[in-house]
């Protein structure tokens, strides 16, 4: 991963940089510390380039609903770019970085990934049994496994491997 520019799901905790799922409630929430998996990805020598926009509180399929204006799909304005992680699918698509860390419980990484065109793999469907817990801002108490969506496997292979081992917490 390294020198590899990554977006950062606004659901995630950044240190020093404010994490809000776009939500005008948390406009001013700034973390200390970084989520387990934006920790990895760093030291892994990813470059976060920012935040990515999403559905307010990742709850809609649109992209429409944030605090920061709506995402538009990247590829034709009159179209929806769909999903929590609508931002995220956005910028890969229109190159501004190579893959993001994402939520993903029921389609909130796949379906922007499909509107946009990028290619998505879900923990959820990789290991159906395990999930891995959003250590940003909870969700629920069993937190929506991770999604990446990216220009290409090779891209989702290299953020797997700088993520895995010790620090999740799976159930």
């Amino acid at each position: 991963m390294h020198g590899i520019p990554v977006g950062i799901k606004d659901f995630y905790d950044t240190a020093g940089i404010k994490t809000t799922a776009v939500f005008e409630h948390f406009k001013d929430r700034v973390p200390t510390k970084d989520a387990v998996g934006v920790a990895k990805l760093k030291e892994a020598g990813a470059i976060i380039i920012g935040k990515t926009n999403m559905h307010k509180l990742g709850m809609g399929t649109t992209g429409l609903d944030s605090y920061f204006g709506p995402v538009h799909n990247p590829w034709n304005s009159e179209y929806i770019p769909c999903g929590s992680s609508s931002g995220s699918a956005a910028a890969v698509a229109s190159g501004m970085c190579y893959t993001t860390f994402d939520t993903d419980a029921i389609g909130s990484c796949r379906l922007p990934a499909a509107c946009c065109g990028d290619q998505e793999v879900s923990e959820a469907f990789e290991k159906a049994v395990e999930t891995i817990r959003n250590l940003g801002l909870p969700m629920s108490s069993a937190t929506a496994p991770f999604g990446d969506p990216s220009g290409g496997i090779s891209n989702i292979k290299a953020d797997r491997k700088a993520i895995a081992g010790p620090g999740f917490q799976r159930h």
